[in-house]
């Protein structure tokens, strides 16, 4: 009797145990499956399926002393029983070395379950041998390029230039967040890349492009300094007369009038294009346009108002899309 009690004791308490392995015993203990020796595991909570896996996905990041600086986009693939996730973010880590996670190589969340309390839980999962040759690869790969780029810069005051040295800051950003992972993943202590010798690449690169700026539509010459000003803020060399310019900023403003009879207010509508031209590549490398109006009774005052508004416009806009185009 005291037998069968025992085994119908047993026997749920067994399919109990084996049930939370199967189901949430990865939450408590990720590597009871996948063993420290080979693998790198996290777990992630949230309150939708799709932040537990981007929690999972710190957590494991931060393993290597890295930590998800911004989401981008996010795809999602299914398979038969697993759902792979592909993130576009990027990582920063304490090197100040930024990296895609899609080359984060080798996560792929593996389970996920919903809790009692209705939150979620992902396990996210690195196989680190194929993980480590992998990024000892991609590494030597880099290190070619990089080398490549550095013959090539020749500061000649072009933005092809330009680009090029901001592809090498970049670039090893991207190599020395690998090198940390690999490091991690190896054992070894392999040295990073110095960042500051492609900085100063880059910023060499950067002064040796001398704008001019060309505008038509305005007279007061207000376009003109703000353009200046613009450029200079961002680091460039502007022409006062002295410096052969290498580039040009050309603005062209178109302007109409509406209103009048019978509206006390005269409208100065604007149509403005701005364009960077590479005079030694002799391309156009960056083009904006602008478009307002603004209003008074007389119509120099609206024209004014409108310049005043186009300059802003180019402060809070235009800035932006050259400095998103040419900084690292």
């Amino acid at each position: 009797m005291i037998k069968k009690i025992l085994i119908s004791f047993i026997i749920p308490l067994i399919l109990l145990v084996a049930a939370c392995s199967t189901t949430g015993g990865w939450i408590e203990n990720p590597y009871a499956q996948y063993p420290k020796a080979d693998y790198v595991c996290a777990v992630g909570r949230g309150y939708s399926q799709d932040e537990a896996d981007l929690d999972a996905r710190k957590e494991l990041a931060s393993v290597f002393g890295l930590a998800v600086n911004s989401t981008i986009t996010r795809t999602v693939a299914e398979t038969t029983d697993l759902e792979t996730t592909d993130y576009s973010e990027y990582l920063l880590s304490t090197t100040q070395a930024s990296v895609n996670v899609d080359n984060l190589y080798g996560v792929e969340i593996v389970k996920r379950l919903q809790a009692e309390d209705g939150s979620y839980r992902s396990l996210a999962v690195m196989e680190k041998t194929a993980t480590r040759n992998s990024y000892a690869s991609l590494i030597e790969s880099d290190l070619d390029e990089i080398e490549s780029i550095r013959n090539g810069i020749s500061f000649d005051g072009s933005f092809s230039t330009l680009g090029k040295a901001s592809e090498l800051v970049s670039l090893c950003d991207e190599c020395n967040t690998r090198i940390v992972m690999y490091n991690y993943l190896s054992g070894e202590n392999r040295a990073l890349i110095n960042l500051s010798e492609s900085k100063e690449i880059y910023r060499r690169a950067l002064r040796s492009i001398v704008l001019e700026t060309e505008v038509a539509g305005d007279e007061t010459g207000a376009v003109a300094s703000a353009v200046n000003k613009i450029f200079t803020d961002a680091g460039f060399a502007v022409s006062n007369g002295e410096l052969a310019p290498t580039a040009k900023a050309k603005v062209s403003i178109n302007w109409t009038r509406t209103g009048g009879t019978g509206n006390p207010f005269i409208f100065a509508n604007y149509n403005a294009d701005v364009s960077v031209i590479d005079l030694k590549g002799n391309e156009t490398v960056m083009v904006f346009s602008a478009s307002d109006k603004e209003g008074h009774q007389i119509y120099e005052s609206a024209q004014s108002r409108a310049i005043k508004r186009l300059i802003g416009t180019l402060e809070e806009e235009f800035s932006v899309q050259l400095l998103k185009k040419y900084t690292y």
